[in-house]
């Protein structure tokens, strides 16, 4: 932990942004923060997701997972954004994207990442609500 480019326990958002640190909830929260204002113009749904992870989230981690999955206590917190107009869903997940899996970590097929590294719970955050169906 670099304390000299942001402390995980400030609440400086612009420190977290640029070049900051965090856990999974940290980062995004902060990226969740920045993005949301701008979701109509980019054509985005945007939904912070927490939930659960299979074991370990890197490509070269053990997919095998034997366990049980609960919605509770959440073990990880990410984005999920869907893509307008042909509604395309990605994974943002920058706290696994600081490790191995890099920046392809920014753009994961939601098929992929439900599949085989995590699963979202049902809760909505950050008021989100189920969307109105919009005319073509």
């Amino acid at each position: 932990l670099d304390r000299g480019r942001s402390c995980t326990m400030c609440d400086d958002a612009a420190r977290f942004a640029v070049h900051g640190q965090g856990h999974c909830h940290t980062v995004s929260s902060v990226m969740c923060a920045f993005l949301y204002p701008w979701t109509q113009i980019l054509g985005l749904d945007l939904c912070y997701r927490g939930g659960y992870s299979f074991a370990a989230v890197n490509p070269d981690d053990e997919t095998v997972f034997d366990g049980e999955v609960s919605d509770s206590p959440e073990r990880h917190q990410w984005l999920e954004v869907c893509l307008r107009p042909r509604m395309h869903r990605f994974i943002l997940d920058l706290w696994v994207q600081d490790g191995p899996m890099g920046d392809a970590a920014l753009r994961w097929p939601a098929e992929e990442a439900y599949q085989r590294r995590m699963y979202p719970h049902g809760q909505l955050s950050i008021g989100q609500k189920v969307a109105q169906p919009e005319p073509t």
